[in-house]
């Protein structure tokens, strides 16, 4: 069997109909063709440490380059399903660097979104008081808000939740009635990431700020719930991440949270 047979296979049974079929279906058929479309079992463990060198020389950070070898792991499961191999390798992941740790005073937020054209402060505003990521917020429609929370439907992880509005975020939404689908789907992530670049230029401490871009709303948003005082697997839901894991990179915002801990065992 060929690694693209492989490929065909794997698309059929395990990525077609998927979120992110396409996307999925290019990194592997690049896949192949960098490793010149072997057959699989002449596919070993150092053919990954080759195919993550030929793209890091690409330029591609370590967590692209995960994303490559997950197909390749996958097609060659794939080939040990169809008896074409008795056994799939094992192929290393790149060590990925911590994710941002950055995130917004609320100083900053309002001189931040000072710069920022109306209808684009208003989608901000609802990102940080949400914590959405901004393909949830371009999608809603009007029939997923509610008097008192919006249900996320085309969410990452493909499972619907229900994040709870604030009065801020309630007065967004009732400035936006007269848009036709839904609060933001006139808007498009390009106009919002030009929007930023423009806010930053004119933001003295966030011109040469590599993270102040849209996603740092997010951050905010889960910075501001465990500083808070939030359960961190209540932030885990109101997110929607799939993993706690996650979510732990904010926990080292509250560390009285270990005196907490001593207090209760105390008093038992």
């Amino acid at each position: 069997m060929q690694l693209s047979e492989a490929l065909a296979l794997t698309h059929d049974s395990r990525w077609a109909g998927t979120k992110d079929e396409e996307k999925t279906f290019q990194r592997a058929s690049k896949v192949v063709e960098i490793l010149c479309d072997p057959k699989v079992a002449e596919v070993y463990a150092d053919t990954g440490d080759t195919l993550a060198a030929i793209l890091r020389g690409q330029g591609m950070a370590p967590s692209t380059i995960n994303r490559y070898l997950a197909t390749l792991r996958a097609m060659m499961r794939t080939a040990v399903k169809r008896r074409a191999i008795d056994h799939a390798p094992r192929f290393d992941a790149q060590r990925e660097p911590e994710g941002r740790s950055r995130w917004l005073t609320t100083t900053e937020e309002s001189e931040l979104f000072n710069h920022l054209p109306p209808h684009l402060e208003k989608l901000s505003i609802f990102l940080v008081d949400t914590g959405c990521r901004e393909g949830e917020a371009l999608k809603l429609r009007w029939e997923d808000i509610h008097p008192d929370a919006v249900m996320l439907r085309n969410t990452k992880t493909a499972k619907p939740r229900r994040v709870p509005m604030t009065t801020r975020v309630r007065h967004v939404i009732a400035g936006l009635r007269t848009e036709e689908l839904g609060p933001f789907t006139a808007l498009s992530g390009n106009q919002l990431q030009a929007a930023f670049r423009k806010a930053k230029e004119a933001t003295p401490w966030a011109r040469n700020d590599p993270e102040i871009v849209p996603h740092i709303l997010r951050h905010t948003c889960a910075s501001r719930l465990v500083g808070q005082g939030v359960d961190i697997y209540v932030v885990q839901k109101w997110l929607g991440h799939a993993s706690i894991k996650t979510t732990e990179r904010y926990a080292h915002l509250r560390p009285e949270a270990l005196d907490a801990a001593v207090k209760a065992l105390e008093s038992a």
